[in-house]
Parts: structure tokens; C-alpha cells; sequence
């Protein structure tokens, strides 16, 4: 019977959360308030063109903006940075007759 060989064992990387060790809630004090607004906009699902309208500015300056907050908090991508809204209390979750409630092509 032949033995395989074993590869030396890999460290597993441990998943990147937005909120691991409090030091991204810590970091939102860095944002600046135009910062914040657009990370409580971004949260809301809305897209770089939505924001830039939303907000007067240009396109461009929102993505400055989305990563210059992303920069300062750590974070990977818009994902985390919602999550990140949501667990810190940046925003929160609409009331039910406005949130999926609302929506009637939903199972």
C-alpha cells in the first residue's frame, strides 16, 4: 500500500468581519460628515450614480469618497462596510411596512 504524502499544514486565514475586533466601529469617528453620509447612503443600497445625485456631487467624488471610507475603516468592499452600518447602528432596518413587508413578489 503506497502512503501519500501529507503537504505541510496551511494556516487557515481567519474570514475578514466587518466588526472583529471593535477597531472598524472605533475608526468610524475618522469618517469625516460628509463621510458618514455617504457610508449611510451607501447602506441603503444605493449605487455611486444614486449617490452622486442624491448628495450634488460627481461621480467621481463619490468613489473617492466610498474609498477613502473604506480605507479608514478596514474594509474590504461596500458589503462590509453595510454590514458594518448595520451591526454599529449607522443605520437601521426600516420598519416592517416599509421594508419586505412592502414587497408583494416576494414567496
Amino acid at each position: 500500500m503506497r502512503q501519500t504524502e501529507r503537504a505541510p499544514h496551511a494556516q487557515r486565514e481567519e474570514p475578514a468581519y466587518a466588526v472583529s475586533d471593535g477597531r472598524s466601529a472605533a475608526s468610524l469617528s475618522s469618517l469625516t460628515r460628509r463621510e458618514l453620509e455617504v457610508l449611510k447612503l451607501l447602506a441603503r443600497g444605493h449605487t455611486n450614480s444614486e449617490l452622486a445625485a442624491l448628495l450634488y456631487i460627481g461621480e467621481g467624488t463619490v468613489k473617492t469618497h466610498v474609498a477613502r471610507i473604506l480605507g479608514k475603516l478596514g474594509l474590504r468592499d461596500r458589503v462590509q462596510a453595510v454590514v458594518l452600518s448595520y451591526e454599529c447602528g449607522v443605520v437601521r432596518p426600516r420598519s416592517e411596512g416599509n421594508g419586505l413587508a412592502a414587497c408583494k413578489n416576494l414567496p
